[in-house]
């Protein structure tokens, strides 16, 4: 869409502005679109084609609760979820 394209072009101006290797989009999402699951976090790497083919955006999407019954099921499962993403993040950045 028009608005994912210009979140994509924002981050990429802050990357080539202060010279970052890797950008990030973090993101909720409530089903699979196409990227690699880990540990329940949405994610898919995004080659940046420029003359140093080393510079990227990593999508991480963050499975919101769709299913629980209370308030504090929810803040559970978010919690849970917050903490895989803490997990998948630190990998992406090394």
């Amino acid at each position: 869409t028009r608005d994912n394209r210009e979140d994509y072009f924002q981050v990429i101006t802050y990357m080539f502005r202060y010279s970052c290797k890797n950008g990030y989009i973090i993101f909720p999402y409530d089903e699979h679109k196409g990227g690699e699951i880990k540990n329940n976090i949405y994610y898919r790497k995004r080659e940046i084609d420029n003359e140093n083919k080393d510079t990227s955006i990593i999508e991480l999407g963050l499975k919101i609760p769709q299913t629980v019954e209370t308030f504090e099921d929810f803040c559970e499962e978010i919690k849970k979820a917050e903490e895989e993403a803490k997990k998948v993040f630190s990998e992406a950045s090394k």
